[in-house]
């Protein structure tokens, strides 16, 4: 009776008619009980009775019928009225059955195949990638867990007995602490000088400022203030102007601009002298040494003071640190939280989850339960099963999957609730402070050297050592000290001097921490600016403003891109500011000058008073102690996080987080478990080998689910997109202040002009819409013609998380409120259609194989009758058989020959075996130039690399397929020269075979058959005798016979990884990298194959960018940007990059024609270049210091990171490749005199910019000693 109510209400419709009864069954009871007795009282529901109860009980039976009877009326007719799916969506749902269908097939034969995919598999299921999901459940959740609820119970018992030191007091012990051990240092380094007076300083300000003011006088000042006040014009977001007055404006900016760069030269040079003017050193002595006579001794007794409450504080909390075998903090759990978590966010930030491959016929894991039904589809059975019972062994074949998809929804929901949990309230922040603070806590108990508590104690006995009594005068003597009064005579002149530095330091600094822009910024966004100014004068703009504009903007982007952000206006403010500042000066210092001191004679000279101060004494206290300052800086930072340790709260929310992982984990280990029991026992062998499995039936299986999940999702996403329709043509154009914020993001330049694309895709859209109608009844075959319709859609490509990115930043700005929500609805649908292309295009090729296979596996295909054929025989004579037998075999051997020709693989391996025989050198050089990156494996060369690890079938695989076989490693040895070294006959015979040149010399000039110690017999025993005695008859075997060298692979140009450096035209390269989008990079890497550089008209480099100079030494392919041209003219051109090659590069004003040869050189990977080259930086701060380490490393050298003690090098030795030079590479900034090593044969000294032309110059002297000397000592 209930068939024809819908089953979805059957529930209310239960509850309704349950409380009707309950009504109408209290009405019969009131009925019963007013026939009795008044006198008796019934007891009836709802302990009511009487007339009241009558009317309700009969009034609420009555109701719930008339209201059950009421909805269902009105649902059946909102169930009638309910739109049908459209066409499309039919179609849509058809092939997203077929999508799952085979997507299942895909999975299950992959477990039956035993394919290690299943991480990916579960990956893509929970919507994340590979790499977030296992960095979150790779840890020991369990026991970190443990750790903090052990870690917060021990805290909370110290906390019940005594009050950690709070973090004022530990802060105040640190800074003490650094400022004890850079006083010690910095009057160590730079004693005082006892005769400093008034006079020096007067003399210094004397000699130093007499020109000064002179510079100011150099710059005209209507020439930054005209270029200010235009400026100020253009630089507004206005799009109109006054074009008369523009044209004026033209005019005087280029009169102007060539005048305002050359004051910016002369205010440069300004500012580098002074910077280095000796009164700041005259005046940073006085101001040290009065902090350091003043405070240092109260500073030692406060230490001394406040490290007894930090003992008291380690003796207390001694059960966390003291005894390492029951400590908690033992491993590393503090990193492993923050991996999560850290993994975690970078999962949440993500719009859309990795696009999925393996399992994209599913859009959720639920999904997986319906294949079941999927096989039963009316759809599915009318076209391809078509009445045939074999479905059951497909159902019967794929059910080992259905416990692997029970099992993926339960992972599924304990990462969901894993991350609706994570992101409760203040959970993140909590997780990420517990993590932090037990990060610091393991590291500072695993790594203490001495026990805290008797660091603190014997460090404030040699701290009390080191308080010494000033005299009773000594505050009496100090004020009457006479560069107290220098001080203060000087401050007017310092008031000024600090004016002008502070400007300097805004626009003209070479020191790259300070906030402003540095000259080099400025120079290069000045250049471009004028670029900018006189490209665009010579474009035949119709309007002036049209020229100004993009100038000053040109100058202010360019700040932006280097970090800073100012424009011209606010550049040019600080010449005035600097002039006036100038104008000042002459008057304070001459003021200063002619000022005669207060008292004819000082009382108090300044040797008096520092020997009154025992400052001296003090220091050399400090320094003879040699304080363990680093241990006291730990116990300090243990007791600060130890106080700073989460409260038990905190605690509770990380442990929470941390059992959601488990959770995770335990489901993630029933679904491995599932998968394990579901592949059985069998081998990969044995699992191919079934042929009764109809789901091993289907060949490339993989490739034929990807390509109809993605189909089936393209369509499925434009049904939404239409749905979307009336939201989406609502979006209008942005307004220019949005137009220019998301101009600034490359991936939005399509979303900025989203309504014409819209328009256009929606129009597309409801083309297919419509002949989707025509389509819906037809045959798969047909109805998949819609996928090369939607092949032709582009939809509004664009980066979608850039996007989400964009819109999270300016979500609060009022201004882009618009914006905000046109954004939402731009998001709220995958609206880039080009990502779907390729496999529409396949689309109808997928459908027709997989009717094919499951025409094959439900027995439609119909075999052909076995027919009886009689052959009439006739006898030949045996020779003719012969002959003909021959005669076939050979033709069939020569048309198969050719057929291979004709194939891609054939004329590759033709063209090999023809360079194997005949090649000419030029042709395998042409090869060998892509060697440093064809012959690497995980970033090492696969050649040295199978030599090192000894590994046989890895290095005859790399030989086979032709790295270059004469490789030397870092340590100067060929790979034939390691393995004869190492004593392995098979790797060197294997070596011989393939080529490897037995007389190349090593670095040690030994060829590789002299690596045989000579004195192999007496010194080497069993295994290692033999196989010594084995490589001698090797060498002997094969001194006659050489060998060719195998082919080089070709390198394919889908493995280039190039990179244009922020030089080259921006359009071109916008225009270059969405033309080979795939093979690009906005970055520079270790993977990188090209770097195209802008050069100039004679295609010579020119730069002083050690980042960009690095790459070159690195052994990246330096091109020109006109290769990046003509490719986007002829695409081919890509493949000859060999055409566009820089050959020279001007560094420091001088060129050098060597950035072939050290692509080449590393290609090959010849002798490193600094092969025993000893190299240390002498500089307080050097900002390439990283560049500097990595380069010299790669190329053989050694970084070390203290001065070179002689004692330690062999005298008279040489870096292999410079027997002209010291082994000893000193790179300096002339802040130290080194004088007295530049006679020193052992050290070679350069600055920066010197060290690097010696790398261009690739300058080789090599070391034909016969026993060239080690550079250390008592090396072999």
């Amino acid at each position: 009776m209930f068939d024809y109510i819908p089953k979805e209400i059957l529930p209310l419709g239960f509850f309704f008619i349950f409380c009707s009864v309950i009504g109408t069954s209290g009405n019969l009871v009131m009925v019963m009980c007013s026939l009795r007795n008044k006198q008796i009282t019934c007891t009836i529901p709802f302990a009511l009775n009487g007339i009241a109860f009558q009317m309700f009980t009969y009034s609420s039976g009555i109701i719930y019928v008339f209201v059950f009877i009421i909805y269902l009326t009105v649902y059946i007719l909102l169930k009638n009225n309910k739109s049908k799916s459209s066409d499309l969506e039919l179609v849509s749902d058809n092939f997203r059955v077929l999508a799952r269908i085979t997507n299942a097939i895909f999975l299950q034969s992959a477990v039956i195949q035993k394919s290690n995919i299943s991480k990916e598999v579960i990956a893509e299921f929970l919507k994340t990638s590979v790499s977030n999901f296992y960095e979150i459940v790779d840890i020991d959740a369990q026991s970190a867990a443990s750790v903090l609820k052990n870690l917060d119970g021990e805290v909370t018992k110290i906390l019940e007995r005594h009050e950690f030191t709070n973090k004022k007091i530990i802060n105040e012990i640190l800074t003490n602490l650094k400022n004890i051990s850079s006083t010690v240092e910095i009057l160590t380094k730079n004693p005082i000088d006892p005769n400093l007076t008034f006079e020096n300083i007067k003399d210094s300000m004397r000699e130093e400022f007499k020109n000064m003011s002179e510079y100011g006088r150099k710059c005209d000042k209507d020439v930054y203030k005209k270029i200010r006040k235009i400026a100020k014009i253009y630089e507004t977001n206005r799009n109109e102007f006054n074009e008369e007055e523009a044209a004026k404006h033209l005019r005087e900016l280029e009169k102007y601009l060539e005048p305002f760069r050359n004051c910016f030269k002369t205010v440069s040079t300004f500012a580098n002298r002074f910077v280095n003017l000796p009164f700041w050193k005259f005046r940073r002595q006085y101001q040290f040494t009065k902090i350091a006579m003043d405070r240092l001794r109260t500073i030692i007794e406060l230490t001394i003071d406040d490290m007894s409450k930090l003992q008291k504080d380690v003796e207390m909390s001694h059960n966390i640190w003291k005894d390492k075998s029951k400590s908690n903090l033992l491993g590393s759990f503090g990193p492993q939280i923050s991996q999560t978590l850290n993994a975690f966010l970078t999962d949440v930030r993500r719009i859309d989850p990795v696009p999925p491959t393996l399992t994209v016929g599913f859009l959720k894991p639920k999904e997986l339960l319906s294949v079941p039904k999927d096989l039963q589809n009316p759809w599915f059975k009318k076209y391809f099963i078509r009445g045939s019972s074999l479905i059951k062994d497909l159902s019967k074949a794929l059910e080992p999957l259905n416990p692997i998809s029970v099992s993926i929804q339960d992972l599924e929901k304990e990462w969901i609730d894993f991350k609706r949990s994570a992101r409760e309230d203040f959970r993140i922040p909590n997780v990420n402070r517990t993590a932090f603070v037990l990060h610091n806590l393991e590291n500072l108990v695993q790594n203490q050297t001495i026990p805290y508590d008797q660091i603190l104690k014997s460090e404030s006995e040699k701290l009390r050592k080191c308080v010494f009594k000033q005299g009773q005068d000594f505050f009496d003597k100090f004020e009457l000290f006479e560069a107290e009064e220098s001080e203060s005579k000087t401050n007017n002149v310092s008031k000024v001097l600090d004016e002008i530095h502070e400007t300097l330091r805004m626009a003209f600094t070479n020191d790259p921490t300070d906030e402003g822009i540095s000259q080099e910024v400025a120079r290069t966004c000045l250049n471009f600016a004028m670029q900018t100014f006189h490209d665009s004068s010579n474009s035949h703009h119709t309007k002036p403003s049209t020229v100004l504009k993009p100038t000053f903007e040109a100058f202010w982007y360019c700040t932006i891109d280097h970090g800073k952000d100012l424009d011209t206006s606010s550049f040019s403010k600080q010449f005035e500011k600097l002039e006036e500042s100038l104008d000042s000066l002459p008057i304070v210092v001459e003021a200063f000058l002619d000022e005669s001191p207060s008292f004819p004679t000082y009382p108090v000279p300044f040797q008096e008073i520092l020997n009154a101060s025992r400052l001296v004494e003090t220091v050399n206290c400090l320094r003879d102690q040699k304080m363990k300052v680093n241990e006291l800086r730990n116990a300090a930072y243990f007791v600060g996080n130890a106080t700073n340790f989460p409260n038990s709260s905190i605690i509770n929310e990380s442990v929470t987080f941390l059992e959601h992982i488990i959770k995770v984990q335990n489901a993630l280990k029933t679904v491995k478990t599932k998968i394990r029991h579901a592949t059985g026992n069998r081998t990969k062998r044995e699992a191919s080998a079934a042929p009764t499995n109809p789901i091993l039936t289907l060949k490339n299986s993989r490739l034929h689910s990807e390509n109809m999940g993605i189909c089936s999702l393209a369509l499925w996403n434009l049904v939404k997109v239409l749905e979307l329709k009336t939201p989406l043509l609502k979006i209008g154009e942005f307004n220019e202040k949005v137009k220019t914020s998301m101009g600034h993001f490359p991936g939005l330049t399509n979303y900025i002009h989203a309504k014409s694309l819209i328009q256009d895709f929606l129009g597309q859209a409801e083309g297919i819409e419509k002949e989707a109608k025509q389509l819906k009844d037809k045959d798969p075959l047909k109805m998949a013609t819609v996928f090369a319709k939607m092949a032709n859609l582009k939809g509004v490509p664009g980066d979608r998380q850039m996007l989400h990115d964009w819109r999270n930043r300016y979500f609060w700005n009022m201004h882009y409120k618009e914006a905000i929500n046109h954004t939402a609805t731009l998001l709220e649908s995958n609206l880039d259609f080009a990502t779907y292309q390729s496999q529409l295009l396949d689309g109808r090729l997928t459908v027709n194989a997989l009717s094919k296979y499951f025409d094959e596996i439900f027995g439609h295909v119909k075999k052909d009758k076995l027919k009886t054929v009689i052959v009439e025989k006739h006898t030949l004579s045996w020779p003719i058989i012969i002959g003909i037998g021959i005669g076939s075999v050979f033709l069939l051997f020569v048309a198969a020959l050719v057929i291979f020709g004709m194939t891609k693989w054939g004329r590759k391996t033709y063209r090999n075996w023809y360079l194997f025989y005949f090649g000419k050198p030029e042709e395998f050089e042409k090869r060998w130039r892509y060697s440093c990156f064809m012959d690497k494996v995980n970033g090492e060369n696969a050649l040295l690399d199978a030599v090192r690890e000894t590994n046989k079938a890895n290095l005859l695989v790399a030989l086979k397929r032709g790295v270059y076989v004469n490789a030397y490693n870092i340590f100067g040895n060929t790979a034939l020269h390691a393995a004869t070294k190492g004593g392995h006959p098979d790797l060197v015979e294997a070596l011989i075979r393939h080529g490897a040149d037995r007389s190349l010399l090593n670095a040690k000039n030994r060829t590789p058959e002299q690596m045989v110690p000579l004195r192999y017999k007496q010194i080497s025993k069993g295994k290692d005798l033999a196989n010594f005695e084995k490589i001698q008859m090797i060498y002997k075997k094969y001194r006659k016979k050489n060998f060719r060298i195998r082919v080089p692979e070709i390198f394919p140009v889908f493995s280039f990884r190039i990179w244009p450096e922020e030089r080259t035209d921006d359009t071109l390269t916008d225009n270059f990298m969405n033309v080979f989008q795939s093979i690009t990079s906005n970055e520079p890497s270790i993977h990188m194959t090209h770097c195209v550089v802008k050069t100039d008209e004679n295609g010579i480099l020119e730069t002083d960018n050690l980042g960009l100079l690095f790459w070159m030494f690195h052994g990246c392919i330096i091109v020109k940007e006109k290769w990046m041209t003509d490719c986007l003219q002829n695409e081919k051109l890509i493949e000859q990059d060999y055409n566009y090659l820089v050959e020279k590069v001007k560094y420091n004003g001088k060129i050098f024609d060597t950035v072939i040869q050290w692509s080449q050189a590393m290609a090959k990977s010849e002798l490193p270049y600094l092969y025993g080259a000893q190299v240390a930086v002498v500089m307080k701060e050097c900002p390439n210091l990283l560049l500097l380490s990595t380069l010299v490393n790669n190329h053989g050298g050694t970084m070390i990171n203290e001065f070179p003690v002689r004692k330690k090098y062999t005298p008279g030795s040489h870096p292999y490749c410079h027997t002209h030079l010291g082994p000893l590479f000193l790179i300096h900034d002339g802040n130290y005199d080194l004088k007295i090593y530049q006679n020193d044969k052992m050290f070679t000294i350069f600055t920066e910019a010197e060290f690097i032309e010696f790398m261009l110059k690739r300058d080789i002297h090599k070391d034909t000693n016969e026993n060239p000397v080690n550079v250390l000592r008592d090396s072999e």
